[in-house]
């Protein structure tokens, strides 16, 4: 499993990543949004937008979870490897939620990796930049329905770039 949650961490993303580590059976939450396409990175636990600190993300994660911990650049830059050994080791008795660093696409990659590495305690939530370590999406001009089937798609985001997805969608 993976959970999207919005770049700019709108919403409530540490809530919704505690409660679906909780049903899942996830002792470690991977909080990773940057989105470095956009200018969004993570820089010691900080939300970074177009190079200024926009939000504490540590500080968002100890609202809901009582162990916090950081991986930061000098981890991720030594790839999957090290980043899972630091997921095991921020492990406890309690779940944990690790804010992770990232400035790049390759940041990115690496802790999509570690996350696979690190499986089965580990739940991923991040952006879409996340989400591209684990499978790139092809580049897709329609949507084939399966015939029988109902697909919902839930859009949280009030965004120009979203509501042009919708309109998409739509015909």
């Amino acid at each position: 499993p993976y959970i999207k949650v919005d770049s700019l961490l709108r919403g409530y993303p540490v809530d919704t990543s505690y409660a679906a580590a909780r049903r899942l059976g996830r002792p470690t939450v991977l909080l990773a949004p940057g989105l470095p396409d956009e200018r969004r990175k993570v820089v010691n636990g900080w939300l970074v937008v177009d190079g200024r600190g926009d939000r504490d993300i540590l500080a968002m994660a100890r609202s809901r979870f009582a162990n916090v911990r950081l991986i930061d650049l000098e981890v991720v830059r030594r790839g999957a490897g090290p980043i899972a050994a630091a997921l095991r080791a921020a492990r406890s008795t309690e779940m944990v939620c690790v804010v992770a660093d990232s400035e790049t696409a390759a940041d990115l990659g690496a802790l999509a990796a570690a996350a696979r590495l690190a499986a089965p305690d580990v739940l991923p939530v991040g952006s879409a930049g996340l989400a591209a370590g684990f499978a790139p999406a092809p580049r897709v001009d329609a949507f084939d329905a399966v015939p029988g089937t109902v697909t919902l798609f839930v859009v949280g985001s009030r965004s120009s770039a979203a509501a042009d997805q919708v309109r998409r969608l739509r015909l």
